[in-house]
């Protein structure tokens, strides 16, 4: 690890410890992305949801559909996005090189009554030797994230601290619980594995 590296790490957390301490108080809600999504967008109520038709936007433009980037770590590049055409549907095409970022979408939806997700996608590098159930190979080239609201005030004391200091040190909150699909070298298909990180 470089020196400067070093000391953004140490200032982080400096930063962090601080921020910490002065919001001791803050409330459960207060601390999670999905809080404000169910508070502020209207629940989905077709028959039908689609989160994301990124064929329908063309080229070089902004995808369609309110989708923003997502900070996932202050210390890595960002991944690139936009939409290209791939034979002959326009898709949106991820680029990284070392980077973890994501892209996403607020939208309010009944898991019960859309219980089903369906998507595409298509790795053309894939990485070597990934697989969900091992810390030190918890990577992958594609993930398709679903975010889940719940009862704030059944955080433990870790995970409060834990969302206070993702937003810290990325400027980004985190929802009650998620479920992650990975796309990995390792793992059968089908594969079912609980977080290395967090209970939710």
């Amino acid at each position: 690890m470089s020196l400067p590296e070093k000391l953004l790490r140490n200032a982080a957390r400096l930063a962090c410890g601080v921020v910490l301490a002065g919001c001791a108080s803050t409330s459960p809600d207060d601390l999670l992305a999905s809080t404000a999504i169910i508070a502020e967008l209207p629940r989905e109520s077709g028959a039908l949801v689609e989160a994301a038709r990124f064929s329908a936007g063309r080229v070089g433009e902004a995808p369609p559909g309110d989708w923003s980037p997502f900070v996932v770590s202050p210390f890595a590049s960002r991944t690139e996005y936009r939409l290209v055409e791939s034979n002959p549907r326009v898709v949106l095409e991820a680029r990284a090189d070392g980077s973890a970022s994501g892209f996403y979408r607020r939208i309010h939806i009944d898991p019960r009554r859309h219980p089903v997700v369906e998507w595409r996608w298509r790795v053309l590098e894939p990485l070597a030797r990934t697989d969900p159930r091992v810390p030190s190979r918890d990577d992958s080239p594609a993930r398709l994230v679903i975010c889940f609201h719940g009862d704030a005030k059944r955080l433990d004391i870790g995970e409060r601290n834990t969302l206070r200091l993702y937003k810290a040190l990325t400027g980004e909150m985190l929802p009650y619980a998620m479920l992650m699909y990975v796309w990995a070298s390792d793992a059968p298909v089908g594969t079912v594995a609980s977080s290395v990180y967090t209970e939710k």
